[in-house]
């Protein structure tokens, strides 16, 4: 698993790290912790273990403009209204 993804946004407020070209920024990923085990060994002996999940914090996802949706047959549609 790579330790970051880089991403290019077209306009973004973050500020810029140093090295990185503007409007990138690193996304990294994200540690689920589930629980935590205690085995019982051979003389008394207790192990602990954590189950964990690592995970990048994105999804996949296409857009377009309503204009470009028609003549098209699509199975689900989420709808966002623009931010006044």
């Amino acid at each position: 698993m790579p330790l970051y993804i880089l991403v290019k946004l077209t306009r973004t407020r973050a500020t810029p790290l140093e090295g990185l070209e503007d409007n990138v920024i690193p996304i990294e990923p994200a540690i689920t912790i589930y629980y935590h085990i205690r085995i019982q060994q051979d003389k008394g002996y207790i192990m602990k273990k954590t189950v964990q999940h690592r995970k990048f914090p994105m999804a996949a996802a296409y857009g377009f403009t309503d204009y470009l949706s028609q003549g098209r047959t699509l199975v689900y549609v989420i709808t966002v209204r623009p931010s006044r």
